[in-house]
């Protein structure tokens, strides 16, 4: 019994990679976006709990949203050094 169903699991499992297999892999040259060069916005909108934060953290923040994009053609990331964020 435990054979039967070992078997019977193991030519489905085959059966989906199979089907999985069929077909082009996407890649990244199929889907074509505008890249941004420049900065969204003059000036930072910060939230509540955002405002509560210590002046280093808010000038920071805001001189990297006029810095230019550097992730995913989308977004600006930053990561601070010495964890002094």
């Amino acid at each position: 019994m435990k054979a039967a169903k070992f078997i019977s699991n193991l030519i489905i499992a085959v059966c989906f990679s199979t089907i999985a297999n069929e077909g082009d892999v996407p890649e990244f040259k199929d889907y074509n976006i505008s890249l941004s060069d420049g900065s969204f916005a003059k000036k930072i909108n910060l939230t509540n709990e955002q405002l509560k934060k210590s002046e280093e953290w808010k000038r920071i923040i805001q001189k990297q949203l006029n810095e230019q994009i550097n992730f995913a053609g989308h977004y600006r990331l930053y990561i601070s050094e010495k964890g002094q964020l």
